[in-house]
């Protein structure tokens, strides 16, 4: 199953049309705007932080109290005007990482008053996106404190106004796919092979109604005469691995719509040029995949915005496999610091959304 594949656990995220301090949210995250108070129902207690200068409405300043058995975190958003999507996922990233140290179940986020539906989709972006760690290859230390914080949050509610469900199902929709893709990238390419990745791809098909994956391995690669692809594998002890994923649009969405293809490079390991490269970079040569897990991911979400939006549905999507010059042996283990890489979200958005519009096709590379 591809849960088996996941690392980071998925989260609830809905929308809500209660007041955020109705709910059933341990914690509220509510932000203030510079020359602005807190929105209308807030408790009193967020209007005396703010008088007293405990919490500031300074971007991204944050501060804490409670009232009527939740816990209410409120975080500066600076100047209205100033104020866009990406801002807002930064907020959201700050806010989740405060929520989870005081152990934190379930986040609800106020939308800000006159946020539009772009806002409301980058607090749950940014809140996603922020909740990831890859521990696939890490086990609990045994003095693991019993009273430690959870290291995920387990659900996050997004209270506005009618019409926010479609926005913050399709923004949770591809914060996880993005999740998904990380972990794709931060396995070591002693790990995640072209064949394990081709195995991944697989399951996926299995599960995925409409998808279909081919996987060709070295022999198939020889006869389309693609000699540059079979020659980059020759250094590896791991066979090569030519992806094909196609989505024939039965989700739900118009199949009636253009044909799309993405080519997502996938090279599990580089270690070609090792004489050139410093060590302390070697490591990184895993991330020459990213482009393929970018495709592989925005082709399997590709079903679910069939479902869910009734859209075009695009098909025709492409992603290769390939190992790297170096053997297995040569292959890095995952650093302390893999976590903290973001660049999969935009290599994945732009696949994305060109598989929504009709745009030309897109090639996906490692960025």
């Amino acid at each position: 199953m591809v849960e088996d594949w996941i690392s980071c656990p998925d989260m609830h995220v809905t929308a809500t049309v209660q007041a955020a301090g109705t709910t059933d949210a341990d914690t509220v995250a509510v932000g203030v705007f510079e020359d602005e108070g807190p929105p209308s129902g807030a408790p009193t207690q967020l209007e005396e932080l703010l008088a007293s200068g405990e919490a500031r409405r300074s971007f991204k300043s944050l501060a804490l109290t409670h009232a009527g058995g939740k816990r209410w975190l409120t975080v500066g958003l600076g100047a209205r005007k100033d104020f866009t999507p990406e801002r807002a996922r930064v907020a959201a990233s700050v806010v989740a990482g405060r929520a989870r140290e005081l152990s934190t179940r379930t986040l609800c986020w106020e939308v800000p008053a006159d946020g539009d539906q772009a806002i409301a989709g980058a607090l749950v972006e940014g809140t996603l996106l922020s909740d990831y760690r890859f521990d696939l290859h890490k086990s609990d230390p045994e003095d693991r404190e019993q009273d430690a914080p959870p290291k995920h949050l387990e659900a996050l509610l997004i209270a506005g106004g009618d019409g926010l469900g479609d926005v913050v199902a399709e923004a949770a929709l591809v914060g996880e796919a993005v999740n998904r893709a990380r972990d794709l990238q931060n396995r070591p390419g002693n790990d995640l092979t072209p064949t394990a990745l081709g195995e991944y791809a697989s399951t996926l098909g299995a599960e995925i109604p409409g998808l279909s994956v081919e996987v060709e391995g070295r022999e198939r690669i020889i006869a389309r005469n693609m000699g540059a692809f079979a020659c980059v594998a020759q250094g590896s002890a791991q066979e090569p691995a030519l992806i094909t994923m196609r989505y024939d649009g039965t989700g739900g969405g118009d199949s009636a719509g253009p044909t799309l293809g993405f080519v997502g490079k996938a090279v599990t390991f580089d270690s070609g040029g090792i004489s050139l490269k410093p060590g302390p970079k070697m490591a990184e040569m895993k991330f020459d995949m990213s482009g393929g897990a970018a495709v592989i991911e925005a082709v399997a979400a590709s079903h679910i915005v069939g479902v869910l939006l009734s859209e075009r549905v695009e098909r025709g999507t492409i992603g290769m496999a390939q190992a790297g010059a170096g053997s297995a042996e040569q292959q890095c283990e995952p650093k302390a610091d893999d976590t903290k890489r973001h660049d999969t979200n935009l290599a994945f958005q732009r696949a994305y959304d060109c598989s929504r519009q009709a745009t030309p096709p897109i090639y996906g590379r490692g960025l």
